[in-house]
């Protein structure tokens, strides 16, 4: 199985309209890092998810059907930037048996926003665009980091992530 993958039209339109009213309803708060051992880090948006069963139950049980995995939840959150948030490279979690599942919400292409991940062994880096229900998996002990849109978009790039552990 390709460790790295992409899956666009990942959400129904019913799903995706669920979502918007959630975000809609929550505040968000400014300060997270995602390298909180870095002292360059950039903070950006955050909500936490993990108390809302449509993320951390229906979402969840969705993603492992489409994936034909199980697993265990570990966290749940919206990421948000704007324009100069740039994020740096930083692993979600050291350890071999865990993955991180983004899923791009009000996304555009062509503004930047893409993550940038390393692949482990190899010389180049792979960059994938923050596409409106594009969904990113990907081991979580590789280098990633998330770039803000350009200066162009006045908007907040935002993604679903999901931290899990497989279970075996």
């Amino acid at each position: 199985m390709e460790l790295i993958q992409v899956f666009d039209s990942f959400l129904s339109e019913d799903d995706l309209k669920r979502i918007s009213m959630i975000v809609e309803s929550k505040t968000w708060t400014f300060g997270h890092e995602s390298d909180q051992t870095n002292k360059n880090s950039c903070p950006f948006w955050t909500v936490d998810l993990i108390k809302e069963p449509f993320f951390t139950e229906y979402l969840k049980c969705k993603i492992e059907e489409y994936l034909h995995i199980r697993t265990s939840l570990n966290r749940v959150y919206l990421n948000g930037q704007t324009y100069g948030q740039n994020g740096t490279f930083h692993q979600d979690d050291r350890n071999e048996n865990t993955y991180t599942f983004c899923l791009y919400l009000f996304g555009h292409e062509n503004t930047d926003g893409s993550i940038i991940i390393k692949v482990p062994g190899d010389k180049r880096m792979v960059a994938i665009e923050p596409i409106h229900n594009r969904a990113v998996y990907f081991p979580s002990n590789y280098f990633h980091k998330g770039d803000a849109f350009n200066r162009f978009h006045p908007g907040l790039r935002v993604c679903v992530a999901w931290k899990f552990r497989l279970l075996f």
